[in-house]
């Protein structure tokens, strides 16, 4: 009978120390899943973007904004149509 009274006290502590371990097992198992997903994330989006990313040499990596373009395009199209006239 000691024995159960015994066991039956300490079963608080059991108790305690079986929750930090499932807890602390959950949170490192969590942990390494976002660690691996955001990993294999960045390995997919890495070379996605480095393909739609515009070569140096494109015209679209001028530093001009692209109103300043159409200004540009827009005057010389005037000039063109004022030497044909």
């Amino acid at each position: 009978m000691d024995d159960y009274r015994s066991a039956r006290d300490a079963q608080g502590a059991l108790r305690v120390m079986f929750t930090l371990a499932y807890v602390s097992t959950a949170l490192l198992v969590l942990l390494g899943a976002i660690w691996v997903g955001l990993s294999s994330a960045s390995r997919v989006a890495e070379p996605i973007g480095a393909w739609l990313a515009p070569p140096a040499a494109s015209p679209m990596a001028i530093s001009k904004p692209a109103s300043a373009l159409v200004k540009n395009e827009m005057r010389s199209m005037r000039w063109a149509r004022r030497s044909t006239a």
